[in-house]
């Protein structure tokens, strides 16, 4: 449990700091550009110490090429050199994915709060089990039906106004939250279904190598001041946004996938909440109080 927890833990530091810096004059771009620097940095450290890095070649991306036709056929597991062939590729493209994903979390905590924004990234699993349904014809049991209806309609009703029932105004970011989320979350998913678990860690060093370079270009773009605040929080954020899947999945050893899923979701949002009503007095409407209770229904559900 305690990698749970860890986990847990560094999932909400992510949305604190975002929120304890959103009201001072700090560049979005430095900090999420230096955020990848150091999430690279320790992905890179990890890779290695487990004496991984000599997968990272053009061998792999080879061996990868000779076997990319149990991805076509679905007829197994690629092996070793070919599954770390997988994950450079699969982590360069969704890396970008990563990245905006990151900065729509941070404007939607910035616009609708942390519990709010929470709530929509973790209800963003119902996207990949979407994708799944079409592609692999992977369908949910009766329970987790329940819960993307349940997921559907908490969504409907963030997004209604009960003084005028009539008027349905759709939240643009909250919704483009959930697709990025959701997409960034079948990353995970594309790549498991295919390849070996013993790559994962070079598939979470591309992901992280492709959201750098990604975030780099738009820092470039903006022509952004770069300030040692802002690479500081920057570095500091990358840490617990790196180990906060890390434990995770060190806790998936030790835990029931489906537990340790709905026991990240749920607590990390009750806890999120919290911080955000009582320690930066957000304002929480009754609808949004139903949503998310409707949403904390739907993710339990989903995961069992």
């Amino acid at each position: 449990m305690i990698y749970l927890a860890l986990s847990i833990l560094c999932g909400i530091l992510v949305a604190v700091i975002f929120r304890m810096f959103e009201n001072q004059k700090i560049n979005l771009h430095v900090i999420i550009t230096f955020n990848y620097i150091s999430a690279l940095i320790v992905s890179l450290i990890i890779v290695v110490y487990k004496n991984m890095f000599n997968l990272i070649s053009l061998s792999s991306l080879h061996n990868f090429m000779n076997e990319y036709n149990i991805i076509f056929r679905s007829t197994g597991i690629l092996s070793i050199e070919a599954s770390a062939g997988w994950a450079i590729i699969t982590g360069t493209l969704f890396g970008p994915i990563f990245c905006f994903s990151f900065f729509q979390y941070q404007k939607n905590i910035s616009i609708s709060g942390m519990g709010i924004a929470s709530t929509f990234m973790k209800i963003s699993v119902v996207i990949p089990m979407i994708i799944s349904m079409l592609f692999w014809k992977e369908y949910p049991s009766l329970m987790q039906s329940a819960g993307i209806i349940l997921c559907i309609i908490s969504i409907l009703i963030f997004n209604l106004d009960f003084e005028n029932i009539r008027h349905f105004k759709l939240n643009k970011n909250l919704i483009l939250l959930i697709i990025l989320g959701g997409l960034a979350q079948f990353t995970a998913k594309v790549y498991q279904k295919y390849g070996s678990v013993d790559c994962r860690d070079i598939l979470t060093l591309f992901i992280f190598l492709s959201s750098f370079i990604t975030s780099l270009i738009l820092l470039l773009r903006h022509k952004s001041y770069i300030c040692a605040k802002d690479v500081i929080i920057g570095l500091t954020l990358g840490i617990p946004n790196l180990f906060n899947t890390t434990f995770l999945v060190l806790a998936l050893s030790y835990i029931d996938t489906s537990i340790a899923y709905m026991l990240s979701s749920l607590i990390s949002i009750i806890i999120i909440l919290i911080i955000g009503l009582f320690f930066f007095k957000e304002k929480i409407y009754k609808k949004d109080i139903l949503g998310l209770i409707i949403a904390l229904v739907s993710i339990y559900f989903i995961n069992n």
